[in-house]
């Protein structure tokens, strides 16, 4: 963690820390200097203190909101009143600036559509990057890097385990040293999601949101918000069934702007995609696990018949007499169908372990943390009788069998 500090330490001894004026992507140089040249006129022609700086415009919002302002003074000019009229030309200027501002706010809502257009293809081919992940594990690692494809500086994706906020992977374009230690700053000190809390609200409505002035906003997760050193973020829930499982979180930090409204639309059309791709690949590391739990299942059954031939034991047509495991261990011969005692995670839990997998591995697959899995496995030991994982999984294989050979008669 000493790293980490020192890396965290040395980027805001870098950063000020002074608030960003600019939201949005920038304009294209052409629709800029178009636009100057409008504001040019109209200084000319209304009244100057009325309009705002031209420093101030920058992105495609604040271009709008001054041609707004350019029409609305110009055409109170042209009414006559007397409030803007003290620095007025002709009636026929304030005309022609009129056909301008027209023509004008015309070509940038061209491209305005044109940068939407690019826009979703960037966020389709994000995620048709991801169709190639065949676990859920793959997607973890992916999906940050996918996000700042579509002109996001830094990305992070983090899970809700228990009402608790924790970060599980992150990418900062050009700079993975930070992402790492920024990743560790979050799994260290996991936020719950309490009341007024930003992303408490995004869990409760289901709806992505814009974070403004986050350095000084009481609403956030003070930890991460220090060591990013971010001013704006956006983040939009991870809903595979249309329940809030986690978050993925975006900003523009290097390019030193504020998130709008556009860029949050972008993030929640590809999370939502991000989470079907996210139940696709539960569903083929489940049936991975099957395969394997079954490939174990007859290796076993075949190893069995070996020993009893080996032993001169004999096939016979009766039916097998299969052992109910008790809550105790205990074996009794009933002919009642033995249902599994397990919930259907501890389920999920149990075909993971059949199949080898650590309580790491585990925890990567079904999305959770490892103190859950943790959890998981000693109430399936306790449930199942069992003194260890391997003697657990034994007994579920028993009743697996048993069950399907009472289902036969």
């Amino acid at each position: 963690m000493q790293s980490a500090v020192h890396r965290v330490d040395l980027m805001k001894a870098q950063d000020p820390g002074d608030l960003w004026d600019t939201s949005g992507v920038v304009l294209p140089s052409a629709n800029l200097s178009e636009l100057h040249e409008v504001i040019t006129t109209a200084q000319a022609l209304v009244a100057r203190e009325e309009l705002p700086p031209f420093e101030e415009v920058g992105d495609f919002k604040s271009a709008g909101d001054m041609l707004s302002t350019i029409t609305a003074l110009t055409n109170e000019a042209l009414r006559g009143d007397s409030r803007a009229t003290e620095n007025l030309a002709t009636s026929n200027g304030l005309t022609e600036l009129l056909v301008k501002v027209k023509t004008v706010g015309d070509r940038l809502h061209e491209a305005e559509l044109a940068r939407r257009t690019r826009a979703f293809k960037m966020v389709r081919e994000a995620l048709a990057h991801l169709h190639g992940a065949g676990s859920v594990e793959q997607l973890i690692e992916q999906a940050p890097t996918a996000i700042c494809r579509l002109g996001f500086d830094r990305a992070i994706l983090s899970r809700i385990d228990d009402s608790f906020w924790i970060t599980e992977n992150l990418y900062f374009e050009g700079d993975q040293q930070w992402a790492t230690e920024v990743c560790d700053i979050g799994r260290e000190n996991p936020q719950r999601l309490n009341p007024g809390l930003v992303e408490s609200e995004v869990v409760r409505r289901k709806v992505p949101l814009v974070v403004l002035d986050v350095l000084r906003s009481p609403h956030v997760h003070r930890q991460i918000a220090d060591a990013t050193l971010s001013r704006s973020y956006a983040v939009s829930p991870i809903m595979p069934e249309g329940r809030v499982i986690g978050f993925l979180h975006a900003d523009c930090y290097y390019q030193r702007r504020n998130m709008d409204e556009f860029d949050l639309e972008m993030l929640s059309m590809f999370a939502e995609g991000f989470g079907y791709a996210l139940q696709r690949a539960s569903l083929l590391d489940r049936l991975s696990s099957l395969k394997a739990a079954v490939n174990s299942l007859a290796n076993g059954v075949s190893s069995l018949v070996d020993d009893f031939s080996s032993c001169g034991i004999k096939d016979s047509s009766a039916r097998p007499g299969w052992p109910e495991i008790t809550s105790g261990g205990a074996a009794d011969h009933s002919d009642e169908s033995a249902e599994l005692p397990l919930t259907r995670r501890e389920r999920d839990v149990l075909r993971l372990m059949a199949a080898g997998e650590t309580n790491a591995g585990i925890a990567s697959r079904l999305f959770i943390s490892e103190g859950t899995v943790k959890s998981h496995v000693k109430h399936i030991l306790r449930k199942l009788g069992a003194a260890n994982r391997a003697e657990a999984v034994s007994r579920w294989f028993t009743l697996e069998q048993r069950g399907r050979a009472q289902s036969r008669y």
